[in-house]
């Protein structure tokens, strides 16, 4: 939960995705500190399976919770959920998502799963919206590219075997296990738009949907 730009959480805590640098489980809201978070103002929250996320009002993405080290492949190609995967490591306060190869700024929403996580980029000299997507506290971060080139993509939500963006024209782009398109269910890895759907105002993803 956010009240006056500051985050608090409650509940299990085994794999720290509380952030308060414990894994002790907590029954009542404690407010969420630490290096990272001072003198940020937080707009947005998402839980995911054993890993939180938050976004700042300056658009840069914290995270607290375990962080997969390791991944043998990524079969469903939704940047995070593979067949195999170690978890060696748990992050039990927020530290800043971002790497020397892609710096993760400007980002406008969040959405996490339980492997992986996305969120909306875009700045004021950018026409279109971006999708970006990250392993959860592994900070690979890559853009999203195939048929979304192009588009401006203004909502997306991260499930546990796939991902689904929409664009400000409505239309709604999935990939990943299980992308229903033309009535049957396909596995891809690019986004594939979804047919049959018109004026879509939101969107959300699950486990096998």
């Amino acid at each position: 939960a956010i009240s006056n730009g500051m985050i608090y959480c409650w509940g299990f805590n085994g794999n720290g995705q509380l952030g308060d640098n414990t894994k002790t489980e907590r029954a009542a809201p404690v407010r969420i500190v630490g290096n990272d978070l001072n003198f940020k103002v937080m707009k947005q929250v998402s839980s995911g399976y054993y890993t939180t996320m938050a976004l700042s009002n300056g658009g840069e993405v914290y995270g607290w919770g375990h962080k997969i080290t390791t991944f043998y492949n990524n079969d469903y190609g939704n940047i995070g959920y593979s067949e195999g995967y170690n978890i060696s490591t748990q992050i039990t306060s927020p530290i800043r998502i971002n790497n020397s190869t892609n710096d993760l700024v400007d980002i406008q929403s969040i959405s996490t799963g339980p492997w992986h996580a996305c969120g909306i980029k875009k700045t004021a000299s950018m026409t279109n919206g971006e999708v970006w997507c990250w392993y959860n506290l592994n900070a690979n971060i890559q853009k999203i590219g195939g048929d979304l080139v192009g588009k401006d993509m203004v909502e997306v939500t991260a499930g546990e075997y796939s991902t689904c963006a929409r664009t400000s024209t409505n239309d709604v782009y999935c990939w990943s296990d299980l992308t229903m398109n033309n009535g049957t269910a396909n596995a891809t890895k690019t986004p594939t738009k979804v047919e049959y759907l018109s004026n879509i105002s939101a969107i959300s993803s699950a486990r096998l949907y």
